[in-house]
């Protein structure tokens, strides 16, 4: 089965190399013989069966584009009323219609719908530190996508089925806008290069780079992968929360501030210089974990199979910390306990608990046991917390 991390996504192409060569910078098309390259994620059958096998489909994460014309959901979509409430669900024959008309389908965060994408985009989000941001294309035979524009963000091209054509023009210089950009004025133009993706291939597309895609005499099914690192913005955010610790900043700033030029020299320089010496005790690479963690959209998925697991854990079971978690352990020895901090989230323990904890979270893997000697607990005592952290997503057992 293909490994669902970075380097099969990229492979045969080095991520050392990527990530110099091509991160940020240009395209790259990897092309591959192996139209069954993606099916660890994604089959057509899968995509019919979760499309036509349900009569009950939520519209929410649903749109349809004839270039960029958007179908009104009264196309799509028809009233159902169940138990007195009505509401709107998928129309299969409306859907179908709409295909034959050259509508593509866009469907929203895939990944909350298919267990195998959810996986793949938190594995990415580990590796790289970044969100993801996922869409799933279906695209009916000899039409056009939007017309030239550009992405706010760097965007793999995963092809599951079928063929389909991007048109790649010039970057855009004005190219880290939060927002894409439409570029129409590239309709009429050659593009600088044509990739014509296939089954298995993979297409890389750095954020601000014209493009505008069409298929020819077969429909398409391709995941569009967006990756967000934190940008230094982002960090900002942490001088506030630094500044409303200082007295200085929590002053009022003087009355008739704008009146007096001397008093406004004054403050203006006190300002500048209260505010350099917060900037000069901020450790960037702490800032960094923390606004990746904020970064991210926290997953909540497997919280019952979690809840499942933990119900079935003996003093033998081995236990590890989640795989990409970052943590940090706050003592409080006025209250006497210790919190870990993670995700969002806070566990409390005792505070004598702490350098045990330290190890234990650290570790590759512990078996539930070797918590009753070190915390020294009894077996009943040892499993509960165990299970509490488990079902918290602090730990997970170390051969799920």
């Amino acid at each position: 089965m293909q490994q669902k991390n970075f380097e099969s996504l990229l492979s045969p192409l080095p991520v050392q190399e990527f990530l110099s060569r091509n991160w940020e910078k240009q395209f790259v098309h990897i092309k591959r013989d192996d139209a069954t390259y993606f099916d660890h994620l994604l089959t057509l059958k899968e995509v019919d069966q979760y499309l036509f096998s349900n009569c009950n489909l939520s519209i929410s994460p649903f749109k349809f584009y004839l270039g960029k014309q958007e179908a009104q959901q009264e196309s799509w979509s028809s009233n159902q009323t169940y138990n007195g409430q009505c509401g709107r669900v998928l129309d299969h024959e409306k859907v179908l219609a709409l295909f034959q008309q050259g509508y593509s389908l866009y469907l929203n965060y895939p990944d909350r719908i298919f267990p195998k994408i959810s996986e793949f985009c938190l594995s990415l989000e580990s590796s790289l530190q970044a969100r993801t941001i996922s869409h799933l294309i279906i695209a009916p035979a000899n039409t056009k996508g939007f017309l030239p524009h550009t992405d706010p963000y760097g965007v793999f091209v995963l092809q599951i089925v079928g063929n389909k054509t991007w048109s790649l023009f010039e970057k855009d210089t004005d190219y880290s806008l939060p927002y894409g950009r439409d570029m129409h004025q590239y309709i009429n133009q050659k593009p600088v290069h044509v990739c014509r993706l296939k089954p298995g291939d993979l297409l890389y597309i750095p954020r601000g780079l014209v493009h505008s895609v069409s298929t020819d005499d077969e429909y398409s099914i391709h995941i569009s992968l967006g990756l967000i690192p934190p940008k230094g913005v982002n960090l900002i955010g942490k001088i506030e929360e630094l500044a409303a610790s200082s007295s200085f900043f929590r002053e009022y700033i003087p009355f008739g501030f704008l009146n007096d030029e001397l008093e406004m020299k004054e403050y203006s320089d006190r300002f500048k210089e209260e505010l350099k010496g917060i900037i000069e005790q901020m450790d960037i690479k702490d800032l960094l974990k923390e606004s990746i963690r904020k970064n991210k959209i926290q997953p909540k998925q497997r919280q019952l199979s979690r809840l499942i697991k933990a119900q079935q854990i003996n003093g033998s079971t081995l236990v590890r910390t989640t795989p990409g978690l970052s943590f940090n352990i706050i003592e409080n020895q006025a209250q006497g306990n210790c919190h870990v901090v993670y995700m969002g989230k806070s566990l409390s323990f005792p505070v004598q608990w702490k350098p045990k904890l330290e190890e234990v979270l650290n570790a590759q893997a512990i078996d539930v046991g070797n918590f009753g000697s070190t915390f020294h607990l009894n077996e009943d005592e040892q499993i509960q917390v165990v299970k509490n952290m488990l079902n918290a997503g602090l730990l997970e057992l170390a051969n799920s």
